[in-house]
């Protein structure tokens, strides 16, 4: 069958051997409100496809699925925006715990040295321990909130996913 949108060459697509053997009869309205159909038979003067229920059905069906696919998408780069937030706080707060593990490693290198003088430095190894809490403390924070983080990327994920799904199923439908 040929690309060819001329009257001619419609009418040899519409008798083409796949189409005629499916088909009783084959009709192709076109935009320009030209008409085609296989076996040829008259028609009224002025006859406009355009105007038939089942031409503005068709359409009407394929603006819909037009709509509901650029909604689609509309929702799917609205999920990325958020995916995305929730990625750049992971990363912050991955950071956040890097440094402070940096700064917890460096502390139990401070803690080893001080063993060596036990007798002197008592209560300078008390600072460093209470130090040493409070950025556990603040890792443990930090790590729960990125597990929270994580848990709505990967929501938002799920999300985005049946998403794709539902505009995959969209795209399918269009599909002639």
């Amino acid at each position: 069958m040929q690309d060819d949108s001329s009257p001619e060459s419609l009418a040899r697509n519409l008798q083409h051997r796949s189409i005629a053997s499916a088909f009783l009869y084959a009709y192709y309205g076109q935009v320009d409100g030209s008409f085609t159909q296989f076996p040829p038979g008259g028609l009224p003067a002025g006859y406009d496809p355009r105007q038939r229920p089942w031409y503005k059905s068709s359409a009407q069906e394929i603006q819909q699925m037009i709509e509901q696919l650029q909604s689609g998408a509309r929702d799917a780069v609205e999920t990325m925006g958020e995916s995305r937030r929730f990625s750049d706080d992971s990363v912050r707060i991955g950071g956040q715990a890097g440094e402070n593990l940096r700064d917890v490693t460096r502390l139990i290198g401070e803690i080893d040295g001080m063993n060596q003088s036990v007798a002197t430095a008592t209560e300078e190894q008390t600072s460093v321990i209470e130090s040493l809490n409070m950025d556990i403390t603040e890792i443990n924070t930090l790590n729960q909130d990125g597990v929270r983080n994580l848990q709505a990327s990967l929501s938002a994920c799920t999300e985005l996913d049946q998403q794709v799904g539902r505009l995959k199923q969209l795209v399918d439908s269009f599909r002639i």
